[in-house]
C-alpha cells in the first residue's frame, strides 16, 4: 500500500469515528477503488462500481434536466 492511500485510509477512518458514517470509500468516476475504510464482509470492488454507476445516472439526470452537473451525489 503506498504512503498516500495509506493516509487517505487515515483520513477516512477518523471520519468514520468523528461521525455516524459506518465506513466511507473513494472512488474515481471509472469505478476505480482509490481507498476505502468498510466493513470485512463488504466487497470493494462491488461497491466501487456501483458508486461509479450511481455517479454517471446522477450526471446524466442533472444533464437531462438542464440543472447541469451535481455538485454531490
Amino acid at each position: 500500500m503506498s504512503s498516500k492511500t495509506r493516509k487517505l485510509n487515515e483520513i477516512l477512518k477518523t471520519l468514520e469515528n468523528a461521525s455516524e458514517i459506518d465506513g466511507a470509500a473513494l472512488v474515481s468516476s471509472k469505478g476505480q477503488l482509490m481507498a476505502a475504510v468498510l466493513q470485512r464482509d463488504v466487497d470493494e470492488k462491488a461497491i466501487a462500481a456501483m458508486a461509479a454507476a450511481l455517479t454517471s445516472i446522477g450526471t446524466r439526470v442533472g444533464v437531462t434536466l438542464d440543472a447541469g452537473e451535481p455538485k454531490n451525489i
